[in-house]
């Protein structure tokens, strides 16, 4: 399979405005179509109207609705295909003049769920399984933020394995004790479809008592196909915890496959 670096070396080039101050990006054409389905109809056909526009004679693709941060971590997966290892090289990436101020973890975590949802959006696979992953990897033993929790259910595909995560995570790991004035405060905006699930999953736990309270991490990944599900580094511990006798799915490895 030919490189980004050797599909840059004769690929033409893209010239796309982001968000409604129009930040400029130029990405290489072969690069952004290989990795992105709608990128690649794009440069075929003849777009909308409020698609395209034409400055001093060049071309614009015009994503005036998309977050210039999320197209930023896009653009940087992109060139380099991965994204960043820490949460603070994330945020600086999406903010290069980033303040830090509130809670770094919150919107590193909630930059992932939007990377997600452009990867959906965009047709952009490998980059969508790249955020989903890291998402679930970086929250781990944890419960997931209600502002996280909020944006997901309202905006994600309901079959994406990272909304059973947050059911499962609140039905397990959640302690009403942990929350702060902020997450309290959000309580009453949670979703109604995440509410119900978390009603229906609690059932599901009553009867069990056996093992530690860990999630198999690996079960909620999005993996392209079960060779990758079994030699996934999160997979370990929940094949150990799936022989356990549990009426639950929380430990079970679930064999399949997303897109």
């Amino acid at each position: 399979m030919p490189s980004n670096v050797s599909r840059n070396a004769s690929s033409k080039l893209v010239n796309v405005l982001v968000g409604p101050e129009e930040k400029h990006y130029v990405l290489h054409k072969g690069t952004v179509c290989h990795h992105s389905e709608w990128f690649r109809v794009a440069c075929e056909r003849s777009l909308n109207a409020n698609e395209v526009v034409y400055r001093e004679g060049c071309k614009y693709m015009a994503l005036r609705d998309v977050e210039p941060e999320i197209f930023a971590i896009f653009v940087d997966w992109l060139y380099k295909q991965q994204l960043p290892s820490s949460m603070r090289d994330l945020i600086y990436l999406a903010e290069p003049v980033a303040t830090y101020r509130g809670n770094m973890i919150k919107r590193s975590e909630l930059y992932l769920l939007k990377a997600c949802a452009f990867g959906e959006r965009f047709h952009a696979l490998l980059f969508k399984h790249d955020a989903h992953n890291l998402y679930i990897n970086w929250k781990g033993q944890q419960p997931s933020f209600y502002e996280s929790i909020i944006w997901a259910f309202e905006n994600l595909r309901e079959q994406l394995p990272v909304l059973d995560f947050m059911v499962d995570a609140q039905c397990l790991l959640w302690d009403p004790y942990d929350d702060g004035d902020g997450e309290i405060a959000l309580r009453d905006q949670l979703p109604q479809e995440f509410l119900l699930r978390v009603m229906m999953r609690s059932h599901g736990l009553r009867s069990w008592t056996q093992g530690p309270r860990q999630l198999n991490l690996c079960s909620y990944h999005l993996h392209r196909t079960l060779a990758e599900q079994d030699v996934c580094p999160s997979g370990t511990t929940g094949r150990r915890h799936s022989r356990q006798a549990s009426p639950s799915r929380l430990y079970q490895s679930r064999r399949r496959t997303y897109t």
